[in-house]
């Protein structure tokens, strides 16, 4: 935990913005270097990166993905890929070394799709939903101590057919994609309205009244890009919430929650690609970390609704 705890103890704590649908806690960091990899968008633009099926024959839970190019790529934990047999998350944020071809875990987020829709797959413009991310999450942290980053496809699916049905996003083959494009008029005054500072390398989000989460990057450039995606994936859920009863209300103290994850317990693992994974929990709180050149790339936490306690009921089994 020393490379996280020292990266939220440099971190300065900006007054917060206000959206229609989220209110966000800049964080900043004046010292903060320039990236040393591309982001997936960037690469595949560049056509330096490749992700397609693992073979022609496909496997959900496993992606290939190659990198031709002389400069690292980054895909994040969350991040929908849509194409190829069906549509992906990726379940570890990986960094993609040069000249190289690796194997990424996934999960499907498509569940009534299984033949080519193009042979290579996009990245979309949004992450997956926060609470789908945290579940997600919490699931593969369970798998990997076996030795798998597989977590619960039955559970991912379960999520989404249930959000869809709330949302009014239903679609042919279950796609989450719908629930975006659905929806994606009503978070456009969040998009425009969360402009990144110039030393901005991460944020935390508040949501119906409590904290949703915090996102970090390592690098101004590099949040400054992925941030919209963010946005999209807090607020797509802020709309969901609207419509149903939370189990309780957030921490008022902001800054006595960013404090509280230098505490949060991490298990420690080689991760996929470049560098070390670090996957995270506290009380009601999930997350992982990529750690690599001893620098914090990336780094996200968020509110675990299905794990918190519940005064006078019992906690869900996972």
């Amino acid at each position: 935990m020393d490379v996280i705890r020292t990266t939220l103890q440099g971190l300065e704590l900006a007054p917060p913005v206000k959206g229609e649908l989220l209110t966000v806690y800049p964080l900043l960091c004046p010292t903060a270097p320039d990236p040393w990899y591309e982001l997936a968008r960037d690469a595949l633009a560049g056509k330096t990166l490749e992700i397609r099926e693992i073979s022609e024959g496909g496997s959900v839970p496993t992606l290939r993905v190659t990198n031709s190019g002389d400069t690292p790529v980054l895909l994040l934990d969350g991040e929908e890929l849509i194409g190829a047999k069906q549509n992906r998350v990726l379940n570890a944020t990986v960094l993609v070394p040069t000249k190289q071809t690796i194997a990424v875990p996934v999960s499907c987020v498509e569940a009534g799709r299984w033949q080519y829709r193009a042979r290579q797959f996009r990245d979309a413009d949004w992450l997956m939903d926060k609470e789908g991310r945290a579940r997600k999450m919490r699931r593969v942290r369970q798998t990997l101590r076996d030795g798998s980053r597989a977590g619960s496809q039955g559970d991912v699916w379960q999520h989404i057919e249930a959000k869809a049905m709330r949302m009014d996003a239903m679609s042919d083959t279950g796609a989450q994609e719908e629930i975006f494009a659905r929806h994606r008029r009503r978070m456009t005054e969040d998009e425009e309205r969360f402009v990144p500072g110039p030393t901005q390398v991460g944020a935390i989000f508040v949501t119906g009244g409590r904290i949703g989460g915090l996102e970090l990057m390592d690098a101004p450039a590099t949040f400054a890009r992925v941030l919209r995606k963010l946005v999209l994936s807090h607020a797509i859920d802020a709309m969901d919430l609207r419509a149903r009863p939370t189990w309780r209300k957030g921490q008022d103290d902001v800054r006595a929650f960013l404090e509280a994850l230098e505490h949060l317990e991490a298990e420690w693992y080689p991760a996929v690609g470049l560098g070390r994974e670090a996957r995270l929990a506290g009380p009601g709180l999930t997350g992982a970390a990529l750690v690599a050149e001893e620098r914090l790339v990336h780094l996200t936490v968020l509110e675990d609704l299905e794990s918190m306690p519940v005064p006078g009921h019992r906690r869900r089994s996972d």
